[in-house]
Protein backbone atom coordinates (compact mmCIF):
# COMPACT_ATOMS: atom_id res chain seq x y z
CA UNK A 1 0.00 0.00 0.00
CA UNK A 2 3.26 2.42 0.83
CA UNK A 3 4.07 1.99 -2.75
CA UNK A 4 4.56 4.57 -5.25
CA UNK A 5 1.66 4.26 -8.18
CA UNK A 6 4.31 4.84 -10.13
CA UNK A 7 5.65 0.99 -9.46
CA UNK A 8 2.25 -0.40 -10.51
CA UNK A 9 1.70 2.24 -13.52
CA UNK A 10 5.28 4.13 -14.83
CA UNK A 11 3.23 6.16 -17.02
CA UNK A 12 1.41 7.61 -13.81
CA UNK A 13 1.52 11.22 -13.45
CA UNK A 14 0.52 14.92 -12.06
CA UNK A 15 1.41 18.09 -13.13
CA UNK A 16 4.28 18.65 -10.18
CA UNK A 17 7.03 15.25 -11.48
CA UNK A 18 8.16 15.55 -8.50
CA UNK A 19 4.85 15.04 -6.65
CA UNK A 20 4.12 12.53 -9.06
CA UNK A 21 6.88 9.78 -7.52
CA UNK A 22 5.20 10.55 -4.31
CA UNK A 23 1.94 9.28 -4.42
CA UNK A 24 1.13 5.96 -2.71
CA UNK A 25 -1.27 3.50 -3.78
CA UNK A 26 -2.58 4.58 -0.26
CA UNK A 27 -3.22 8.06 -0.52
CA UNK A 28 -4.88 6.96 -3.67
CA UNK A 29 -7.41 4.82 -1.39
CA UNK A 30 -7.45 7.46 2.02
CA UNK A 31 -8.09 9.84 -0.69
CA UNK A 32 -5.29 12.15 0.39
CA UNK A 33 -3.31 11.79 -2.72
CA UNK A 34 -3.93 15.79 -3.17
CA UNK A 35 -5.95 15.44 -6.48
CA UNK A 36 -8.57 17.89 -6.20
CA UNK A 37 -12.11 16.76 -6.19
CA UNK A 38 -12.54 18.66 -9.63
CA UNK A 39 -10.15 16.50 -11.52
CA UNK A 40 -13.06 13.50 -11.01
CA UNK A 41 -15.66 15.27 -12.09
CA UNK A 42 -15.34 16.12 -15.44
CA UNK A 43 -15.48 12.74 -17.22
CA UNK A 44 -18.66 11.43 -14.57
CA UNK A 45 -21.14 12.04 -17.38
CA UNK A 46 -19.33 11.23 -20.53
CA UNK A 47 -20.18 7.40 -21.82
CA UNK A 48 -17.20 5.46 -22.90
CA UNK A 49 -17.56 2.05 -23.14
CA UNK A 50 -13.63 1.21 -24.67
CA UNK A 51 -11.51 -1.20 -23.22
CA UNK A 52 -8.98 1.45 -22.34
CA UNK A 53 -11.51 3.98 -20.88
CA UNK A 54 -8.76 3.93 -17.38
CA UNK A 55 -5.74 4.00 -19.28
CA UNK A 56 -7.13 7.25 -21.57
CA UNK A 57 -8.47 8.97 -18.07
CA UNK A 58 -5.63 8.47 -16.07
CA UNK A 59 -3.24 9.43 -18.62
CA UNK A 60 -5.19 13.03 -18.44
CA UNK A 61 -4.35 13.64 -14.87
CA UNK A 62 -0.64 14.57 -16.65
CA UNK A 63 -2.43 18.54 -16.69
CA UNK A 64 -3.48 18.12 -12.89
CA UNK A 65 -2.44 20.73 -10.49
CA UNK A 66 -2.46 19.19 -6.71
CA UNK A 67 -4.65 21.50 -4.61
CA UNK A 68 -2.02 19.77 -1.38
CA UNK A 69 1.02 17.63 -1.14
CA UNK A 70 0.36 13.84 -1.42
CA UNK A 71 -0.42 12.75 2.28
CA UNK A 72 -1.56 16.70 3.79
CA UNK A 73 -5.08 16.96 3.21
CA UNK A 74 -8.02 14.50 2.83
CA UNK A 75 -9.94 15.31 -0.20
CA UNK A 76 -12.39 13.15 -2.20
CA UNK A 77 -11.78 12.80 -5.87
CA UNK A 78 -13.25 10.11 -8.07
CA UNK A 79 -9.84 10.47 -10.02
CA UNK A 80 -8.41 8.31 -6.90
CA UNK A 81 -10.27 5.60 -7.72
CA UNK A 82 -10.05 4.99 -11.05
CA UNK A 83 -6.48 5.38 -10.97
CA UNK A 84 -6.15 2.41 -8.28
CA UNK A 85 -9.07 0.28 -11.12
CA UNK A 86 -6.51 0.74 -13.55
CA UNK A 87 -3.41 -0.42 -10.95
CA UNK A 88 -6.28 -3.81 -10.48
CA UNK A 89 -6.17 -4.31 -13.91
CA UNK A 90 -2.38 -3.62 -15.08
CA UNK A 91 -1.89 -6.12 -12.04
CA UNK A 92 -4.12 -8.69 -12.31
CA UNK A 93 -4.41 -9.25 -16.27
CA UNK A 94 -8.04 -8.81 -16.15
CA UNK A 95 -10.05 -6.24 -16.83
CA UNK A 96 -11.53 -4.03 -13.61
CA UNK A 97 -15.20 -5.60 -14.28
CA UNK A 98 -13.70 -8.89 -14.78
CA UNK A 99 -11.82 -8.89 -11.93
CA UNK A 100 -14.46 -7.28 -9.86
CA UNK A 101 -17.19 -10.13 -11.18
CA UNK A 102 -14.48 -12.74 -10.90
CA UNK A 103 -13.10 -11.99 -7.17
CA UNK A 104 -15.36 -10.23 -5.08
CA UNK A 105 -19.43 -10.87 -6.43
CA UNK A 106 -18.82 -14.22 -7.66
CA UNK A 107 -17.31 -15.82 -4.29
CA UNK A 108 -19.92 -14.04 -2.37
CA UNK A 109 -23.01 -15.34 -4.26
CA UNK A 110 -23.94 -11.72 -5.64
CA UNK A 111 -25.76 -12.46 -8.88
CA UNK A 112 -27.55 -9.35 -8.59
CA UNK A 113 -24.17 -7.14 -8.59
CA UNK A 114 -23.74 -5.82 -12.22
CA UNK A 115 -20.30 -4.20 -13.36
CA UNK A 116 -22.31 -2.87 -16.71
CA UNK A 117 -25.43 -0.44 -16.70
CA UNK A 118 -26.96 -2.37 -19.59
CA UNK A 119 -26.65 -5.20 -18.12
CA UNK A 120 -28.07 -4.14 -14.97
CA UNK A 121 -31.11 -2.60 -16.86
CA UNK A 122 -31.83 -5.99 -18.60
CA UNK A 123 -31.92 -7.36 -14.88
CA UNK A 124 -34.65 -4.77 -13.65
CA UNK A 125 -32.52 -2.02 -12.54
CA UNK A 126 -34.80 1.08 -11.79
CA UNK A 127 -34.99 4.17 -14.00
CA UNK A 128 -33.74 6.83 -12.35
CA UNK A 129 -36.42 10.26 -12.55
CA UNK A 130 -36.02 14.02 -12.13
CA UNK A 131 -38.47 16.60 -12.60
CA UNK A 132 -39.02 18.67 -15.73
CA UNK A 133 -42.08 21.32 -15.39
CA UNK A 134 -43.12 19.83 -12.13
CA UNK A 135 -43.34 16.27 -13.78
CA UNK A 136 -41.28 13.15 -13.33
CA UNK A 137 -39.74 12.11 -16.73
CA UNK A 138 -37.19 9.45 -16.38
CA UNK A 139 -33.83 9.70 -16.89
CA UNK A 140 -30.98 11.25 -14.56
CA UNK A 141 -28.14 9.60 -13.21
CA UNK A 142 -24.76 8.60 -15.15
CA UNK A 143 -24.02 7.84 -18.73
CA UNK A 144 -22.34 4.05 -18.39
CA UNK A 145 -18.06 5.35 -18.34
CA UNK A 146 -15.78 2.58 -17.65
CA UNK A 147 -13.47 5.09 -16.13
CA UNK A 148 -16.14 5.81 -13.36
CA UNK A 149 -16.82 2.18 -12.74
CA UNK A 150 -14.00 1.98 -9.72
CA UNK A 151 -15.60 5.25 -8.23
CA UNK A 152 -18.94 3.12 -7.52
CA UNK A 153 -20.40 2.40 -10.87
CA UNK A 154 -21.02 -1.09 -9.65
CA UNK A 155 -25.19 -1.31 -9.48
CA UNK A 156 -26.69 -4.01 -6.59
CA UNK A 157 -30.02 -5.34 -5.28
CA UNK A 158 -30.48 -4.58 -1.98
CA UNK A 159 -30.05 -8.35 -0.66
CA UNK A 160 -26.11 -8.29 -2.18
CA UNK A 161 -25.94 -4.96 -0.92
CA UNK A 162 -26.56 -6.14 2.79
CA UNK A 163 -23.99 -9.37 1.86
CA UNK A 164 -21.50 -6.68 0.94
CA UNK A 165 -22.31 -4.64 4.53
CA UNK A 166 -21.55 -8.05 6.58
CA UNK A 167 -18.22 -8.74 4.28
CA UNK A 168 -17.28 -5.51 5.83
CA UNK A 169 -18.72 -5.94 8.83
CA UNK A 170 -16.98 -9.02 9.78
CA UNK A 171 -13.03 -8.39 8.31
CA UNK A 172 -14.02 -9.61 4.37
CA UNK A 173 -15.81 -12.93 5.36
CA UNK A 174 -19.40 -13.79 4.65
CA UNK A 175 -20.66 -16.88 4.79
CA UNK A 176 -17.46 -18.55 5.17
CA UNK A 177 -16.06 -17.46 2.31
CA UNK A 178 -13.26 -14.02 2.47
CA UNK A 179 -12.35 -11.75 -0.26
Amino acid sequence: LDAPVQRYLPEFRVADLEASKHITVRHLLNQVSGIPTSAGMDYMYRRDRAGDALEREVAKSSDVKLTYDPGAKWQYSNRNYTTLGLIVKVVSGQSYEGYVQEHVLEPLAMNQSFTHLDEAKSHGLATGHQYWFNRPVPGGGLSENRAITPTGLITASVEDMSSWLIVNLDDGVYNGTGV
